[in-house]
């Protein structure tokens, strides 16, 4: 989760570079804030159901729980990439600039 805030904010940075900064805030909550919500439901999910073996031993159904966030956060730090290198080709290619292709 910490890997989708630091791309998150990477984005916000390329995208609204003279915009004002805030507070962080946001991304301490997302960061800490939102890992919270699965673990917690995984484990009573686990403790309820699926409490014969040890845990490290997946129980197929339940482990999507864990799996799913995850893979939403990959998928949405795919995008933020995309788009942050769209932003920034774009800048490069823009005809207005009167520097030195060197510099570029």
């Amino acid at each position: 989760m910490w890997m989708f805030c630091e791309a998150f904010y990477l984005h916000k940075l390329v995208a609204s570079a003279f915009a004002e900064q805030r507070s962080l805030f946001v991304y301490y909550a997302i960061g800490w804030g939102f890992p919270i919500n699965p673990v917690i439901l995984y484990a009573s999910f686990r403790a309820s159901h699926a409490n014969d073996q040890c845990w490290v031993v997946p129980a197929d159904p339940y482990e999507w729980i864990l799996n799913i966030p995850c893979l939403i956060a990959l998928l949405l730090n795919l995008v933020f990439m995309i788009n942050i290198l769209r932003v920034l080709v774009t800048k490069l290619r823009a005809a207005n600039t009167h520097e030195p292709s060197q510099y570029r």
